[in-house]
């Protein structure tokens, strides 16, 4: 806000200058003040020409700003060969903006919070392995982000547990996460996002496996991903398997796009292998999907179960997929909602049905 308050003083002290320069100049070159001001305002920019008068003026500023913002981001270096030994000290120091590159190796029974924005969590020389042994930061997750823009790449987040079952790898309380070639597995959820209208999540290059809850014991269901009320998901390259009773991939997301991804139940145990709970828009394409002989649920993909408006506006197309059945009879794409749905150039092995509900297959 105070840098948008300063741009703002900025430019309106520049217009006027260069109001108070051409007036004066003018009055040089004619002489006659009130010819000069019908000049100056004939000369000013139109109400349709505005927008593209002060982004010429907002750009310079635009730019300086956030070279000031790169010139003040820093590296953290964090291993047992440095001063800041665990990835927790350095949470506690960092900076918006700053890239944190954590050596390979264990770290064991280290949790954190991450509250700055901006910030690049890289492993390097390895991948480090978050061995959370039970412990989980403010009873949530081996990292709980709640900054604003962050990305996480080449860390194995494992082994956290909490009472209430929901015990993640990562617990997203921030707007806008992107994760690269990560590991999550053996947590009671992989990745666990709050309800954010503004948020986004983006999975790349990843492996989500055995993030599980005793369901028998508990009650409770724990699922490989389980994304919140946000504004979009994506999920792309990433190896989905090993959920018990849960499910491989859930979402409440607004928009979904799960691109080129290989989601199984190798040990026919999850439910759905993918769950878009609620509807919204969803692209479903080129995935890997397999399920076992003794999946208690015989649906892969389901649409809407959850929705309280099942004539909510929408959309749902899956493509080019391949899909293996093992078992008895199975459901593809179970569609509970009432618009039409659309399946093309699927392919199936085993007893599949293409679609349950509204929509139309093309092969």
């Amino acid at each position: 806000m105070q840098v948008a308050g300063y741009m703002r003083f900025i430019l309106k002290m520049l217009s006027m200058r260069l109001m108070i320069q051409s007036f004066s100049r003018c009055v040089e070159q004619f002489g006659h003040a009130n010819d000069c001001r019908l000049r100056l305002r004939d000369s000013m920019p139109t109400r349709r020409q505005w927008p593209r008068f002060w982004f010429v003026f907002c750009l310079p500023f635009m730019l300086s700003i956030a070279h000031a913002q790169d010139a003040t981001s820093r590296v953290l270096r964090v291993g047992p060969e440095y001063k800041l030994k665990l990835p927790s000290a350095a949470a506690a120091v960092a900076r918006d903006g700053d890239r944190v590159e954590i050596e390979g190796g264990d770290y064991s029974g280290d949790v954190a919070t991450w509250t700055q924005n901006r910030l690049m969590l890289i492993g390097v020389n390895g991948r480090p392995h978050l061995k959370a042994a039970g412990q989980a930061a403010e009873g949530k997750a081996i990292w709980v982000i709640k900054g604003r823009d962050v990305r996480v790449q080449n860390i194995e987040f494992s082994g956290t547990a909490v009472p209430g079952f929901a015990g993640a790898g990562i617990r997203v309380e921030g707007t806008g996460l992107s994760i690269r070639d990560a590991h999550f597995h053996d947590n009671q959820m992989g990745i666990l996002t709050n309800n954010d209208p503004n948020s986004t999540l983006t999975i790349i290059g990843s492996r989500f496996y055995r993030n599980v809850v005793d369901y028998r014991r508990h009650g409770r269901l724990g699922h490989n991903i389980y994304v919140g009320r946000i504004a979009r998901f994506e999920l792309r390259d990433t190896d989905v398997y090993g959920a018990e009773t849960g499910h491989q991939v859930k979402s409440r997301a607004r928009r979904n796009k799960i691109i080129g991804n290989r989601i199984r139940d190798i040990n026919g145990a999850s439910s759905y292998l993918i769950d878009i709970c609620e509807g919204g828009e969803a692209v479903i394409h080129d995935n890997d999907l397999l399920q076992a002989a003794r999946a208690p649920n015989r649906t892969a993909i389901a649409f809407a179960p959850e929705a309280k408006d099942k004539s909510a506006p929408g959309s749902l197309t899956v493509s080019r997929n391949r899909f293996v059945n093992e078992g008895s009879l199975g459901t593809f794409v179970y569609n509970h909602a009432n618009l039409q749905a659309l399946l093309e150039d699927n392919r199936f092995s085993g007893r599949v049905r293409p679609l349950r509900g509204p929509g139309k297959v093309r092969q």
